[in-house]
Formats: C-alpha cells, structure tokens, sequence
C-alpha cells in the first residue's frame, strides 16, 4: 500500500495470473494486486484515515514539546527522530521513483526541505 508493491495470498487471486512480472524482479511468482484495488485503499487511507491521525498525531506532540517538561524529553527526541526518519524514507522512494520512472531529480531542494524540517524541530528544545 502506497510506497511497496503487493501481492495476493491465498487462492483466490481475483482474475490475475503470476506470470505478469519478469523473471528478475523481485515479485516474481507472486500474483499482484490489481492498481484498482491498490489505488481505492491508498485513496481511503490518505484521503480518510491519515489526516485526522496526523492532525491528533500534531497536537499531542506540540503539547508534550510546550510544556517544557524535563521529563518529556526522550518522548520529544524519540517522535522527532521517528517524523525525520519517515521523511528521510519518503524522500529516498521519491527520489527512486522520480529516477525510475526517468524524470530529473532536483536533489538540492530535497536537502534543503529537509534540513529546515530539521531546523525547525530542533527550534522547540
């Protein structure tokens, strides 16, 4: 879902066969799932479930981190590095894909944005 491929388990395999990836890749043997089917759950996810997490997620962390309490600190440390670790994950699969897929990859602004994500972070300690 979003960011790997899938696959199907089990017997019934919707329609679709395992000889559809070559024989060097990875998902070879596998049956995939059909992009109707990885699309409408990456839609429902990102366009339902994420935001209000995110926004809850935010809140609670701005709380921890204004309050200014001595032992909050591993919590603060701990949510930050685990948010600049997803970015640095994020960045590096659309760097892969922007290069799979042939198009420029403007590395520079990525640094950048994520050098002020850090900045920024760091600002609250």
């Amino acid at each position: 879902m979003i960011y790997r491929s899938e696959y199907i388990c089990g017997e019934e395999t919707l329609g679709m066969s395992s000889d559809t990836i070559d024989s060097s890749s990875p998902m070879h043997g596998k049956v995939l799932t059909p992009p109707v089917i990885s699309v409408q759950s990456d839609a429902i996810l990102m366009g339902r479930i994420l935001p209000s997490l995110r926004g809850m997620i935010l809140e609670q962390l701005a709380k921890i981190v204004l309050a200014h309490k001595p032992q909050n600190w591993f919590c603060i440390y701990l949510c930050t590095f685990i948010l600049l670790h997803n970015c640095s994950l994020i960045t590096r699969h659309s760097i892969e894909y922007a290069q799979k897929h042939g198009l420029k990859v403007s590395t520079s602004f990525v640094y950048s944005f994520l050098r002020a994500f850090g900045e920024h972070l760091s600002l609250h300690y």
